[in-house]
């Protein structure tokens, strides 16, 4: 995957993009692809920026919060006291 666009680049898209020049010349103006410049129109009708918002982190997570520690502790007290009744 390639470098992406610097914060520059994306101002100037936005601003060519404002005076409805063609994709085509924006491209050339601004040194990178005809994709990149399509990306920065949706992003700016999209988002109103011309990237788009970072996600959440999704998956699993790393590290174990305090309730998922309490639980493995209760169960093994809760069969000591079903034994001794």
């Amino acid at each position: 995957m390639g470098r992406g666009l610097t914060e520059t680049q994306n101002d100037s898209i936005a601003a060519m993009l404002r005076t409805s020049m063609s994709q085509q010349d924006i491209a050339a103006a601004a040194k990178c692809s005809i994709r990149s410049v399509k990306r920065v129109k949706k992003n700016l009708a999209v988002w109103d920026a011309t990237k788009a918002p970072k996600l959440k982190k999704q998956g699993r997570p790393r590290m174990a919060t305090e309730s998922d520690v309490e639980v493995p502790l209760i169960i093994p007290i809760c069969r000591v006291l079903l034994i001794a009744n």
